[in-house]
């Protein structure tokens, strides 16, 4: 090793690069070209940069937060980023911006460059900060929320911008300060919303430590106002910003700028040996990771570990940073170091030296925090050491004690590697014989299951014995423990997913070769998750897995392998149960220290475990039953997208996140249904007759129109068919179902549809599979008939749709093959209605059917139920009013209604009984108007409106007065007759029967009669007279009889002239008074003889 100055201090030849011990002022640092300068940006700030570019690409998301601890490059990033944006090329090259994808899509800069925003955050009124940003930026006033909005929505929406970036660091503050200043934090979800809705590029970037949620709860706000903060910060797409381990080490090798040159011994005994023990416990160390130990010296490599993990502590982020501890004066700090140690002398600054600094500077902070308890039994350890030992034994426990401490996620541990090279100028034996020393003491422990020494916690409890004890009865691995410690995510088909929109999944199952078969026959199958990988980590019998797998008949996707660490994980497993058991040992309940140690090795069993199940699926061999072949795939996502398209080789492509999923939400369920309303009730208007954007006018455009379900046809109207361009993958569906339907002799399930539709080669989900059927059914409805519980629908109403999506099992279909003969008879049907004014939309069965059935549900009640008709109408009426299958009623039953063969004779017995039926109401009103006029001798509706005003308040008793009262408006339509009908009934005709019309017949006489005999008394009820009344009594050997005869007066009129020339007549043949008289008697005679034989 040779340094210049050697004779000097550390402090010398070691400093800080000035960039990592100023903070960032983000409103002063943007725009300069120095500002930049030393950043180095990492995976992990990239992979920030990149979620935000996939967001704003692929979304309308264009609100953000960067979460992070305190140091970690946050605001350096956002500082970085406002100049690439401000076309800033250096800032531009230290982000690679050229090899982010669609960085430049996503971010479009040109010599207009990007607006920035910069806010930094304080405890005072975030808008009133915002506001001056805003108005400052902009040179435009700005006072308020809504100028802030307005502002911000012009500056988007002109040309003057790429766009525009409001970035908000220390965006907590202004949330701390929130419940003093009075602002409303929901300011923040309208200004996400309103980001996610300009037009122009208006992007908003939130730099926090935590989240709202946890500010709230920081300042003791109740549950519901935290739960409310929550809410608005999920309007922001929180992407976190923590540097890895290995990152935080490069940035301190770029922190510091060192010209000690460093011996390739040192490097070997130091570098390499910690780097080695850490890739024992961590995946995923920088394969240059000593170099970059190098880099960090003379922080030793296992100080520079533990100073990343140590930097998220709630009480070291008080210094803010790793970079803060850097450059801090503090006692036994890193700048004290360097001023106190010669640069001759080969020393680093060690996990020792730390524990002193936070001794010295944080230990009551410690004590404040979760993590007292473990400093209290590490200081105590300490404190045992320098009673009873040397420097070397106290400095090896205090580096024990800090890398305790601090090691979480670094892979770091105490082993014998980590030590050598932290005592690297001391013998192996002495340091042994230290190590030996402390273990006797009982001050470190041996943790066999990382082979580390930790600080000793006080127990005579022989742990080790106990689980050897523990692990010898253990002959199985719990592999549902297995599953529940690997937490396995289901693997998305995300190919399928972009190519179908269709979401589909995999998951991953642990499975013992002995379970196997029942694993396999008792999962139930879903569209959703429509297989497994099953990982076997027991060492299976290969040929009888596959033969399992072969001779399985299942519509789930089953892929099966053995991981290369099954082994490895079947020991842990085995090792995590024997602690288990330990830890339930009845020694153990009064010995809280060796009970918690046990924990400690039971969390830390785990978290191998972990890792070695997420390692196993990197490193398996699939066997795919389905093609009988293995495969080796880094992609588990690509495989499941692979297995989908095979599985689900049918499945139509309908891009609906709301619909295209199997639970909807009640809006959508909402917007559904009255889609399907429209489905049934506009499918002739275009978009269905919606108009504006309700909500199902989305799923409309994605389900119908944009499939092609619902088009134009050729005559300009709209229709609901299957396209001819079957671009969404429609037709398989429609062909499958076409077949299915013929292959049943008898009505179908729709339930069954359903099912077959929800399964292989379709996988449809339940959301889309209502709107697919009704389109499917109503696309064929001249081919179909449609029944629910069992009763044939004639005319489908809203009400039915309802059902069947309430419960689809009460909805059935039954369709029918058209022969040529059938056809022939259908044309005769469709001739017939069309005869009697009823036209078909379509010649078909179901059409025609549903023509007669209405033609009868549409006769007034009477007229479905009177016996009055002739035999073949009742016959037909009757049928058709049963009817429940209406191919059955157009070729079987219309040709035994008429016992007929011959269509055209069909055909005219048809158009008779139709006839026949439809006007059997008005005939029998018509007959009762005949009947009226005829017992009331009135030759016209005016004469007898006429009389009865007359007669008006004459009769003295309700019902004739009633009678009367109707007949003086009584004009002969069929209103008014159905008027008087039911006064005389007292009835109305909707209840009447055969018997009611001959009651009503005999009342309507009788009224009558009544009627007439007020008439003949008129003039005693001051009334003028409008009949006359004659008695005629005759008298004769055997001939007597009596005559009562009415005369209106117009006919009585008549009667004087006919009398004055028959008395002329009389008179003219010189008869006698006598004569006359006998003349007139034998006259009546002769009359009474003729009424005698025609009434015979």
């Amino acid at each position: 090793m040779s340094n210049k100055n050697s004779n000097g201090s550390l402090s010398d030849l070691v400093r800080v690069v000035p960039y990592y011990q100023r903070s960032i002022q983000l409103s002063e640092d943007i725009g300069r070209q120095d500002a930049v300068e030393g950043y180095i940006c990492h995976e992990t700030a990239r992979s920030v940069l990149h979620s935000m570019v996939q967001q704003v690409v692929n979304t309308n998301q264009r609100a953000f937060t960067w979460t992070g601890p305190y140091g970690s490059g946050k605001s350096s990033l956002a500082l970085v980023f406002s100049n690439a944006l401000s076309n800033n090329h250096k800032a531009q090259t230290i982000l690679r911006t050229d090899t982010i994808t669609d960085f430049d899509k996503a971010f479009p800069t040109s010599e207009k460059s990007w607006l920035i925003i910069p806010v930094v955050g304080s405890r005072r009124s975030f808008i009133a900060a915002i506001s001056e940003a805003v108005g400052r930026i902009s040179n435009r006033e700005c006072d308020s929320k809504d100028s802030i909005f307005k502002i911000l929505r012009d500056l988007s929406n002109s040309n003057e911008h790429d766009g525009v970036l409001l970035v908000i660091d220390e965006m907590g503050k202004f949330l701390e300060g929130a419940q003093t200043t009075g602002d409303d934090v929901y300011f923040f979800q309208e200004l996400a919303e309103l980001c996610s809705r300009t037009q122009g590029n208006l992007i908003t970037v939130g730099i926090l430590h935590q989240s709202f949620k946890q500010y709230g709860k920081l300042q003791r706000l109740s549950e519901s106002t935290q739960n409310e903060w929550a809410k608005v910060h999920g309007r922001f797409a929180d992407i976190p910003l923590i540097s890895s381990t290995d990152e935080v080490i490069e940035l301190l090798g770029n922190a510091i700028d060192s010209e000690i040159s460093i011996s390739d011994q040192l490097k070997y005994k130091v570098m390499v040996p910690v780097a080695e023990s850490i890739r024992t416990r961590r995946q995923g160390v920088s394969k240059d990771i000593e170099s970059k130990f190098l880099n960090c010296w003379p922080l030793h490599p296992s100080t520079a570990l533990i100073l990343g993990p140590a930097s998220k502590k709630q009480y070291s982020q008080n210094e803010r940073s790793v970079f803060s501890f850097l450059g801090s004066s503090e006692s036994y700090g890193f700048q004290e170091f360097l001023k106190t140690r010669l640069a001759n002398e080969l020393q680093s600054y060690t996990p020792a030296d730390y524990w002193d600094y936070l001794q010295a500077n944080l230990e009551q902070a410690i004590l404040a925090s979760t993590d007292s308890h473990r400093w209290s039994i590490a200081s105590n350890s300490v404190s045992r050491a320098e009673a009873m030992g040397t420097e070397l034994h106290i400095a090896v426990v205090k580096n024990i004690a800090a890398i305790d401490l601090f090691k979480n996620g670094s892979g770091l541990a105490a082993d014998m590697k980590v030590l050598q090279a932290l005592f690297y100028d001391c013998k192996d034996e002495q340091l042994k014989a230290v190590i030996s020393d402390l273990e006797n003491w009982k001050i470190i422990v041996h943790r066999k299951f990382n082979h580390a020494w930790s600080v000793f916690e006080g127990s005579d409890f022989d742990i080790e014995k106990a689980v050897s004890e523990e692990r010898a009865s253990i002959s199985a691995v719990d592999t549902q423990q297995l599953s529940n410690l690997a937490k396995f995510q289901p693997v998305i088909a995300k190919k399928h997913l972009y190519d179908t929109g269709t979401l589909r999944w995999m998951g991953i199952s642990i499975v013992p070769q002995s379970a196997l078969n029942n694993h396999l026959r008792n999962f139930k199958y879903s569209p959703n998750e429509f297989g497994q990988f099953i990982v076997l980590v027991d060492s299976p019998d290969t040929i009888s897995v596959k033969s399992q797998l072969e001779h399985l008949q299942s519509e789930t996707v089953f892929v099966v392998g053995r991981p290369e660490n099954a082994d490895t994980i079947s020991n842990l497993a085995k090792e995590l149960l024997a602690y288990e058991a330990t830890a339930k040992r009845p020694e153990l309940e009064g010995d809280s220290v060796a009970l918690k140690e046990v924990n400690s090795r039971i969390a830390s069993v785990k978290a191998l475990l972990e890792r070695q199940l997420t390692q196993a699926l990197k490193d398996i061999e699939w066997y795919l039953p389905g093609n009988n072949s293995t495969t080796r795939a880094d992609n588990l996502s690509r495989l499941a997208s692979d297995l989908a398209d095979q599985h689900f080789a049918k499945s139509p492509k309908i891009f609906s996140e709301l619909l295209n999923r199997d639970s909807l939400s009640s809006s959508s369920v909402s917007a559904r249904r009255n889609l399907l309303y429209r489905m049934l009730n506009n499918i002739k208007d275009e978009d269905l007759g919606i108009e504006g954007y309700p909500a199902e006018k989305g799923l409309y455009l994605t389900a119908l129109k944009n499939t092609g379900l619902h088009n134009r046809e050729k005559g300009n109207e709209w229709t609901l068919s299957l396209p001819t361009k079957d671009s969404k993958r429609l037709a398989p569906l429609w062909n499958a179902t076409d077949a299915y339907l013929k292959s049943k002799d008898d009505s179908v399930k729709v339930a069954d549809i359903y099912d077959m539709w929800r399964r292989p080669p379709f996988g449809l989900k339940e959301g889309l599979v209502p709107i697919l059927f009704w389109a499917y059914a109503l696309s064929n409805s001249g081919r179909f008939a449609i029944y629910r519980d069992g009763i044939y629908l004639p005319a489908l109403e809203e009400i039915d749709i309802d059902y069947s999506l309430q419960n689809i099992k009460r909805i059935e279909l039954r369709g029918v093959e058209l022969t040529p003969s059938r056809l022939a008879l259908l044309h005769s049907v469709a001739k017939a209605l069309n005869t009697c004014g009823i036209s078909l939309e379509h010649t078909d069965p179901l059409t025609a059917a549903r023509k007669l059935v209405t033609i009868v549900y549409r006769l007034e009640p009477w007229a479905r139920n009177t016996r009055e008709i002739s035999k073949e109408a009742i016959a037909l009426r009757d049928l058709l009013l049963k009817a429940s299958d209406p191919h059955k009623v157009i070729f079987y039953d219309l040709k035994q209604v008429f016992n007929k063969k011959d269509d055209s004779d069909i055909e005219q017995k048809l158009i008779a009984v139709i006839r026949e039926l439809t006007s059997a109401y008005s005939s029998m009103l018509k007959r009762f108007d005949q009947l009226l006029k005829q017992q009331l001798d009135a030759q016209s509706n005016s004469q007898i409106s006429l009389r009865a005003k007359n007669l008006k308040d004459t009769a003295g008793e309700f019902l004739i007065e009633s009678f009367l009262g109707r007949l003086t408006t009584y004009d002969g339509s069929e209103e008014s007759i159905v008027a008087l009908l039911s006064l005389v009934a007292e009835l109305t005709l909707r209840d009447w029967t055969d018997q009611n019309v001959v009651q009503t017949r005999n009342k309507m006489i009788n009224l009558c009669r009544q009627f007439r005999e007020l008439e003949t008394i008129a003039d005693v009820n001051a009334r003028q007279p409008t009949r006359q009344a004659i008695a005629l009594v005759y008298g004769a050997a055997g001939k007597d009889f009596i005559r009562h005869i009415e005369v209106d007066d117009m006919a009585y009129a008549k009667l004087e002239d006919l009398t004055t020339n028959l008395l002329k007549q009389l008179k003219s043949n010189d008869l006698d008074q006598e004569l006359q008289f006998a003349v007139i008697a034998k006259t009546l005679e002769k009359l009474r003889m003729e009424d005698s034989n025609h009434g015979s």
